[in-house]
């Protein structure tokens, strides 16, 4: 294992095994690298520029740190955050995430409020 395969893999541990193109370029990994780690299908691109590690289970902690780090200054929405405190009936479903005014980007999978 190279040195910023264990950096990103230290990382992605703290973030549901996701990270973003930014966090693997800051731990020395080029464009070309990260391509090539996409199309062998050691990582996964749940999103435009997010990351993560292939194999790791799609929970909702995942799916809704994906969505949070694809778009900055989001957080979970009401209904995600209640069932990740398992204070809810919902089914897990869709992710819910509040953005920032302005942003109108379309992730797959979440619902954007």
């Amino acid at each position: 294992m190279t040195v910023p395969d264990a950096e990103i893999a230290r990382l992605a541990r703290r973030q549901h095994l996701c990270f973003t193109r930014a966090q693997a370029a800051e731990v020395g990994f080029s464009n070309k690298q990260m391509l090539r780690r996409t199309a062998s299908g050691i990582w996964l691109a749940p999103h435009r520029d997010v990351f993560m590690i292939a194999g790791a289970e799609p929970t909702l902690r995942a799916r809704t740190m994906a969505a949070t780090l694809a778009l900055p200054g989001s957080a979970a929405g009401l209904a995600t955050a209640m069932r990740l405190r398992n204070e809810s009936d919902l089914p897990e479903g869709m992710v819910h995430v509040v953005r920032q005014h302005g942003q109108s980007h379309r992730l797959t999978g979440v619902r954007l409020h």
